[in-house]
């Protein structure tokens, strides 16, 4: 069974609250009704979330460089959440998904991740930091 489209449909789904967060904020929506109450802090938690989770991806082979930098990456990401203004937190974000991409970078080329696979994590990674950057500017 080919599941190919099946995770880049979970890929691209995953990217969606992004971007409904960065929009609300582009409308001024943030703090707006139930649905902007916490738009901001809404992205900011599924952020650091995401971010830890696919810091944990890293674990799925690890080896002693991977753990470390799993766990730097997550502690970064749970530091920043916490002493950073929220726009400096999302741009650190955006940092960290794209170390994270540059990780997997590696892991591609030696052949432990597919080529789909690849193709997926780079586009949804560049939509993902677009809208925090967005966000970040937005704020």
């Amino acid at each position: 069974m080919n599941s190919a489209p099946l995770e880049r449909l979970l890929a691209l789904a995953g990217a969606m609250p992004f971007w409904l967060c960065t929009l609300a904020l582009l409308l001024g929506l943030d703090g707006v009704g139930w649905v902007g109450v916490a738009a901001s802090q809404l992205l900011a938690s599924y952020t650091l979330l995401i971010v830890s989770f696919m810091a944990g991806t890293l674990w799925q082979r690890h080896n002693t460089r991977t753990t470390a930098l799993s766990n730097l990456i997550a502690l970064l990401a749970w530091f920043s959440y916490w002493v950073l203004p929220l726009a400096s937190f999302l741009l650190v974000a955006a940092v960290l998904f794209s170390w994270l991409l540059q990780i997997d970078g590696q892991r591609y080329r030696s052949g432990m991740l597919s080529h789909h696979y690849w193709q997926t994590r780079k586009a949804v990674t560049l939509l993902v930091c677009l809208a925090l950057v967005v966000s970040a500017a937005t704020l």
